[in-house]
């Protein structure tokens, strides 16, 4: 049996599944969900930072209020 990375890493998995999913937990900082994989990946191709990464989601437009996009990436960033 080979090496298998633990499923999370850090912060980045977590935002990207609070990205994706539905979910609401405790604390309400995540009003976000319904982007997909492929959305995600197009947004952080060009990003050198987590703000150039927000704001490529933003451009996409449709999936979460700006001000709750904004409220997201705040939270993973402490």
């Amino acid at each position: 049996m080979g090496y298998e990375p633990p499923y999370e890493i850090g912060n980045y998995t977590g935002i990207v599944r609070d990205l994706m999913d539905d979910v609401v937990p405790p604390g309400n900082y995540d009003h976000v969900s319904g982007y997909t994989i492929t959305q995600i990946e197009q947004s952080v191709i060009d990003a050198s930072t987590a703000t150039d990464w927000k704001e490529n989601l933003k451009d996409l437009g449709g999936n979460a209020p700006e001000d709750k996009l904004d409220d997201l990436f705040d939270y993973w960033s402490q």
